[in-house]
């Protein structure tokens, strides 16, 4: 059991006890003092009650500290103070020394106990500072501040970590756009691996399609078209039915569609056959009696006809240097190897077909419209 220093809240006179366990040497630290403070013959419960160790030392300057640190004898006034190093600067015995008991306030005292105790002067320290100012409660903030103010600054240097490390990955994703490593909107991008897009492709598609099959939902027939001479062409697998030029529906197989002149030429397979729709408008066109080639041929999922066929599809339209509309014909010829040729053919009474050449007969439309329908048998 430590000893303890009795302390008498009933002293007459204004005399010091001297506590000899107090005296320390400069340099010392943490010095732990146990207290036993009495009333009289009583013992003095120190429950809710604050004690605080108040000193003016040798060179005049005040120290303060309430740092109980054993409390297991607090009711019967029994307790140890830690008295900081800052009490051990300055040597000599100290000015005025009191303990103070004060209320659960903090701010009322409830007794003063005068006493007293000396620094001895430490002759081996290679340094020895001035004795200064100290408060335990300020102190007690100041360190708060302190323990708060670095986390801060390592939050802060954290944050500053973070920010560095998301402006070199910015400046890397920024780094490949301009190096045209990502796609960018508003400008060209070339995609030259395999690239598979599970959502629909809305808009215009240039290049070779690999496997237009993969556009079998699309809802546009200009959907996944393939470049050929300027002219374009797609097929794709569908599901339905579609009603025949004879007036019966049949169950669609697949569609092949052809973008000649302006004019879509859309074929679809059946069972039976194909049937044709024409639909478009034509514009900036010379009138010819010579086939003219298009560079277009049906797949192969479409069957071509058992002899050549012509669609015909009736039109009119102004003509540069007449004050009138002349006839046309838009004719298109799918052969039985498949090729697709076209050619806009003179039909008015003007026209002599008999001389069968283009010498005389050329005339340029500048715009037309044209629609129609065909079939032509071809089983499956």
């Amino acid at each position: 059991m430590p000893k303890y220093v009795e302390l008498n809240t009933e002293l007459s006179t204004n005399s010091a006890t001297i506590v000899d366990a107090l005296n320390g040497r400069q340099g010392d630290n943490n010095r732990e003092v146990h207290l036993w403070i009495k009333n009289g013959q009583s013992n003095y419960d120190l429950t809710n009650k604050t004690v605080t160790l108040e000193v003016k030392d040798s060179a005049g300057v005040v120290k303060t500290a309430s740092t109980m640190n054993d409390t297991s004898g607090i009711t019967t006034g029994r307790f140890s103070l830690l008295i900081p190093g800052m009490f051990y600067q300055a040597p000599g015995p100290v000015m005025e020394a009191f303990i103070v008991i004060k209320a659960n306030d903090n701010t009322t005292v409830l007794s003063t106990i005068p006493i007293s105790f000396q620094v001895i002067e430490n002759n081996i320290m290679i340094t020895q500072s001035q004795s200064k100012l100290y408060l335990d409660g300020v102190q007690q903030v100041i360190d708060e501040f302190n323990s708060r103010f670095k986390g801060a600054t390592q939050n802060l240097e954290a944050m500053e970590t973070a920010t560095k490390l998301l402006q070199q990955a910015l400046d890397n994703v920024t780094a490949q756009i301009n190096g045209k490593g990502l796609a960018s909107k508003g400008d060209d991008n070339t995609f030259t691996g395999s690239n598979t897009f599970t959502n629909p492709i809305k808009g215009s598609l240039q290049g070779v399609a690999t496997n237009a099959l993969s556009a079998n939902t699309a809802n546009d027939p200009n959907a996944a078209h393939v470049t050929s001479r300027n002219d374009f062409s797609n097929y794709k697998q569908t599901f339905g039915t579609i009603a025949l030029t004879e007036g019966i529906s049949r169950n669609l197989m697949y569609t092949f569609d052809a973008i000649l002149w302006g004019v879509h030429v859309t074929f679809y397979q059946t069972p039976i056959g194909v049937q044709i729709y024409v639909n478009g408008s034509l514009s900036e066109r010379d009138s010819s009696w010579d086939w003219q080639s298009t560079g277009v041929s049906l797949n192969n999922n479409i069957n071509p006809p058992l002899t050549d066929y012509i669609i015909a599809v009736s039109a009119a339209s102004g003509v540069v240097g007449y004050s009138y509309r002349l006839s046309f014909e838009f004719q298109v010829k799918v052969t039985t190897t498949g090729n697709i040729l076209i050619r806009l053919f003179r039909t008015d009474t003007a026209y002599d077909p008999g001389k069968q050449d283009d010498a005389w007969g050329i005339v340029h439309v500048k715009n037309m419209n044209v629609e129609g329908a065909a079939f032509y048998p071809s089983f499956v």
